[in-house]
């Protein structure tokens, strides 16, 4: 009996030695975990290479100057009234005041002397030229008497004057295509005043 119990006890003693040995190898031993692998890094798409296009600079260009051409003032307008606007006349002893007049006497006292068959040109302007036939009576033997003798001439109007009461010409010429007359010269200048024209 006491054998058996004593067995009993050495086997229990084993195998609660041989238990504390387990365990104590088990507790030993380290724990390893395993991981999960991490999955794999995809990489990035490189960029493709683009290739640089050159640029070339664009020249702006330049402004193109434009030419100016200076403006001349205008002439300040000059006042005109309607009387100026009019053609000029000359100061005929035989009806006043006339613009291109077809016949002028050159001596009011006695009508002697009359230019006739006027026709004239540039009228208007500073001077103006005319041809005419020159009546003369040279009184011979008397003027009461005497005989009328026609000489071609030419005629000049000439120091063109302007004011309120209109333009006229103040000078007149009369010079000879041929011989003039005895006791005539072959330039004759008059002035055209307001009773007509006189000598001077």
């Amino acid at each position: 009996m006491n054998k058996l119990v004593s067995h009993a006890l050495t086997g229990m003693a084993i195998v609660m030695v041989a238990g504390s040995a387990a365990i104590a190898t088990a507790t030993a031993l380290p724990l390893v975990a395993t991981a999960a692998p991490a999955p794999a890094p995809v990489p990035a798409p490189k960029p493709s290479p683009v290739a640089a296009t050159p640029t070339t600079p664009t020249a702006v260009p330049a402004p193109v100057p434009v030419p100016t051409t200076p403006t001349a003032a205008p002439a300040p307008a000059i006042p005109s009234t309607g009387a100026n606007k009019a053609a000029p006349t000359i100061e005929n002893c035989a009806s006043a005041s006339q613009a291109e007049p077809r016949q002028v006497t050159l001596f009011c006292a006695d009508a002697n002397d009359t230019l006739t068959k006027l026709h004239w040109r540039r009228w208007g302007e500073a001077s103006a030229q005319g041809s005419a036939t020159d009546v003369i009576n040279l009184c011979q033997p008397s003027c009461v008497a005497g005989r009328n003798h026609d000489y071609r001439v030419a005629v000049t109007v000439s120091d063109l004057q302007s004011d309120r009461a209109g333009r006229r010409y103040e000078r007149l010429t009369v010079t000879f295509a041929g011989k003039p007359p005895k006791g005539t010269s072959r330039v004759e200048h008059f002035k055209l005043g307001a009773h007509g024209p006189e000598i001077g």
